[in-house]
């Protein structure tokens, strides 16, 4: 009587026009089980969208319960979402929820038509408090179907000019200045990265200026990662991102690095800043993270 994606819901459907001895075949078949059905879906989609009129707050309470079902339903449901569009809540990192037209209100100024997200708040701590330094807020996307709930958000919307972007994708917001190639620094750091690392280096005057370097990794191609993940058969290497180690010129460690005022520590100093640019993209493998621990002691042992 139900779709698939509210069967969650309990209840008696208390109906004279159906017969007593239901089959399967007229569950499929009925025009009249077919109505019932639109019209238990509509009822669903109406008490949410009432439910957020009149009582936002309760509604943002439950909204952790219900997110999952909703999405699921919306990406499942083109009429189901048209419905409950209004009522489609975002949870923001830094504290409560919005709407998606909200979000994007607000957004006009610095970043129209574009959503920040973050799959994983505490790893992507350094990301999430540089866009809040410059008052962009982030939504959180750490449910199993966010991502996809995105990608159907972009689909759905309006002239198609929407975007979502995880906070680790694009960090034109925080460029001060053009690009500043330094072409000893490239042969340095690429090294410290190895042969085997498809690491593209540029150099962006930054703010704030304490991150020496951080990471990026565009949406596409961590995208077509993350499918290839999914369905690739076990064994089979996926698809490997492109990342870009995006150096700040404007911190005081790279310019130390560029003069030469390292000396002969220029290149662990190298390594050691590519770690640390990994670790706040992504967690570092047990290798990884020992050769940060035994690096920053050494450093810290020659002060």
């Amino acid at each position: 009587m139900i779709p698939e994606y509210l069967l969650m819901l309990r209840g008696v459907l208390d109906c004279p026009e159906l017969p007593l001895n239901v089959s399967r075949s007229y569950l499929q078949n009925s025009a009249y089980v077919s109505k019932v059905a639109g019209y238990i879906v509509k009822k669903v989609a109406d008490k949410l969208t009432s439910m957020f009129k009149l009582e936002r707050q309760k509604y943002e309470e439950l909204w952790g319960d219900l997110k999952t079902f909703v999405e699921y339903a919306a990406i499942s449901d083109r009429k189901f979402f048209d419905r409950v569009r209004p009522a489609l809540l975002l949870p923001i990192v830094s504290g409560g929820h919005m709407t998606l037209d909200e979000y994007l209100d607000g957004a006009k100024d610095k970043h129209e038509n574009t959503v920040y997200y973050a799959t994983d708040p505490e790893l992507q701590a350094q990301y999430i408090a540089m866009y809040e330094a410059k008052g962009i807020r982030v939504v959180r996307f750490d449910g199993a179907l966010d991502t996809r709930f995105a990608e159907m958000l972009e689909a759905n919307a309006e002239g198609g000019k929407l975007r979502f972007l995880r906070v680790d994708a694009d960090l034109s917001a925080f460029s001060e200045g053009e690009d500043e190639e330094n072409a000893e620094l490239t042969e340095l750091l690429t090294k410290a990265a190895g042969e085997t690392a498809k690491l593209k280096i540029s150099f962006r005057r930054l703010s704030p200026e304490d991150a020496p370097a951080v990471l990026t990794v565009t949406e596409q191609s961590r995208r077509m990662e993350d499918m290839m993940r999914m369905y690739a058969p076990e064994g089979v290497a996926a698809f490997a991102s492109e990342s870009t180690l995006l150096v700040n010129t404007a911190s005081p460690i790279i310019s130390r690095l560029a003069d030469g005022s390292y000396g002969e520590r220029s290149a662990q100093v190298a390594r050691q800043l590519l770690l640390l640019a990994t670790l706040s993209n992504r967690k570092l493998s047990a290798e990884e993270l020992r050769e940060l621990l035994s690096g920053s002691f050494e450093l810290l042992g020659a002060l």
